[in-house]
């Protein structure tokens, strides 16, 4: 009696770690996908499917390569290719053209999907969107080059100013006391 309840205790432990470990698979924010050694897609969330726009039955024995495609597909640099010599992290950046033709950044974290021996089964994947963060870097990158620019060149003339003109000064001096 004492066995069939710890062993009823341990399926209802094993039980609710489904139910919890499938709440969080539903709905975490970002995409998760599970991908066989193949490259084949086993599981993914909700998140992916409209990352990807396909539904859940065009998914069935479709590639990951098919779906989320990279430069990195088909290299030395797949993060599937490189969990499988061994890494425990990836982290890698791609940019996909979605349904209405406009680019998508994705970040995507790749650590080895394991069995219950331990072996590799493949990996799982955690894709975020990060179109507005690839947005803003490039925004403040092109105001920062703006703003250097103005800072060295008149805006009525569009001649260099006196600081251009006082550094490359400088610099020439130094030149020219090398040779």
């Amino acid at each position: 009696e004492e066995a069939i309840g710890r062993a009823n205790a341990m399926a209802m432990e094993a039980e609710q770690a489904y139910i919890e470990i499938n709440q969080i698979f539903k709905t975490v924010a970002g995409g998760i996908v599970l991908i066989d050694k193949q490259c084949k897609i086993l599981r993914c969330n909700d998140t992916f499917l409209k990352m990807t726009g396909v539904d859940r039955k065009a998914l069935q024995d479709r590639k990951c390569y098919e779906l989320l495609p990279s430069a990195m597909c088909g290299t030395e640099q797949c993060p599937l290719q490189r969990i499988k010599q061994g890494e425990k992290y990836i982290a890698s950046e791609i940019e996909k053209l979605d349904g209405s033709g406009k680019t998508v950044h994705y970040s995507i974290i790749s650590t080895p999907f394991k069995g219950a021996a331990g072996e590799l089964l493949g990996t799982v994947e955690h894709i975020t969107d990060i179109t507005e963060r690839v947005k803003a870097e490039r925004a403040l990158a092109e105001s920062e080059h703006r703003y250097k620019e103005l800072s060295i060149v008149d805006e009525l003339t569009t001649l260099f100013n006196k600081r251009y003109f006082n550094t490359h000064l400088k610099l020439e001096v130094e030149r020219a006391s090398r040779h």
